[in-house]
């Protein structure tokens, strides 16, 4: 599991780059609404991709506390499983 969320980090990377290119493009524009349209949607991408960098590199270093066997797998007829004994 540790070396998934590395696989996808390039993919966003490449993402949060397009995102920095739609917002230089968005200052060359001559008319206000199409500025207006790149500039906040090129923060919008560069936004999601910079979450989602972060939460991979998150996911990947701090993986958390693995889970035993018996919280994974309850006993049957345990007091959630809706049974009456």
């Amino acid at each position: 599991m540790k070396g998934k969320p590395l696989l996808l980090i390039p993919p966003a990377v490449l993402f949060l780059a397009f995102g920095v290119l739609v917002l230089i493009t968005a200052f060359h524009q001559s008319h206000p609404f199409e500025f207006l349209v790149l500039f906040f949607s090129s923060n919008f991408i560069i936004l999601l991709s910079g979450a989602m960098i972060v939460g991979l590199v998150w996911r990947t270093f701090f993986p958390g506390k693995p889970q035993s066997p018996d919280e994974t797998n309850p006993p049957e007829g345990g007091p959630d499983s809706g049974t009456a004994p």
